[in-house]
């Protein structure tokens, strides 16, 4: 099996397991009963399922037609972990106000999100 495919995979499940407002559907289903709380959960993982692969497909379907436009999709994102490391990566503490000491730091995001190697 191709590894992107894998890697892939893994981080579409993640997204699909974050909580939002279809979370709030789920548990309101749930208090009713357990059978409508999970055909509720399982309509819901399987919409985000297919939205997931339809996006993919169109921006695959986009990125094959346009090749430059790859290019400066890497361009841009790598930029946007650049930037942006702080919202990232940095712990949060208290009132949104990131904490005095953190392992975290722009320099190591740039690195490891430029280096083509990890």
């Amino acid at each position: 099996m191709d590894a992107q495919l894998v890697a892939f995979t893994g981080v579409a499940a993640g997204i699909v397991a974050l909580p939002g407002a279809d979370f709030t559907v789920v548990v309101r289903n749930a208090l009713a009963s357990r059978r409508a709380g999970v055909a509720c959960a399982v309509g819901v993982v399987a919409g985000l399922l297919v939205h997931t692969a339809l996006a993919v497909a169109g921006v695959a379907a986009v990125l094959t037609a346009v090749p430059a436009l790859f290019g400066a999709l890497q361009i841009v994102g790598g930029a946007m972990c650049c930037i942006s490391p702080g919202a990232q990566c940095t712990p949060r503490h208290g009132r949104g106000r990131p904490r005095a000491t953190s392992r975290w730091s722009g320099a190591a995001v740039c690195g490891r999100a430029s280096s083509p190697t990890r």
